[in-house]
């Protein structure tokens, strides 16, 4: 009888890799160029005509990453360019989430159920209220006590 022996080729000279593996790279690699696609054309979109928020679309990606370093970095040079629309937004979505989290407690607590007039009142106040006028305030008031 006469035996065959299978000859082995190099390493590094075929694809060793698992088809599944490879069928989920591909996958993965598809995902990323298709988030990519939608990242640019959320970027290029023109809402009202408004650089701020063409700015704040393309930084969307700093969230992918999720580092806090990139996202403090982002956050100054936003409240640096655009200081006003920076604390209306920040400003809002600390009181929203301030108020829900209340709101949830009082939910568990007593008999009471969702408000949602008293949300976007607190939402308003704490935009416009406390965000906007108090940051022009604050800025009038730097003008006689910093002496810049």
């Amino acid at each position: 009888a006469h035996s065959k022996k299978k000859i082995r080729q190099p390493l590094g000279t075929a694809d060793t890799t698992p088809s599944h593996i490879r069928l989920q790279h591909q996958h993965q690699l598809k995902h990323y160029k298709y988030q990519k696609q939608k990242r640019r054309r959320w970027a290029s979109m023109n809402f009202f005509g408004s650089r701020f928020i063409r700015r704040f679309a393309s930084s969307a990606t700093v969230f992918t990453t999720l580092s806090a370093s990139r996202i403090r970095d982002d956050y100054f040079k936003m409240n640096d360019k655009f200081p006003i629309v920076t604390a209306i937004t920040t400003s809002a979505a600390l009181w929203v989430t301030g108020d829900m989290l209340a709101q949830n407690i009082e939910m568990r607590v007593g008999n009471h159920s969702f408000d949602a007039v008293r949300l976007f009142g607190t939402a308003f106040e704490g935009s416009i209220v406390n965000g906007g006028l108090g940051c022009i305030w604050y800025k009038f008031l730097d003008q006689f006590v910093c002496h810049r």
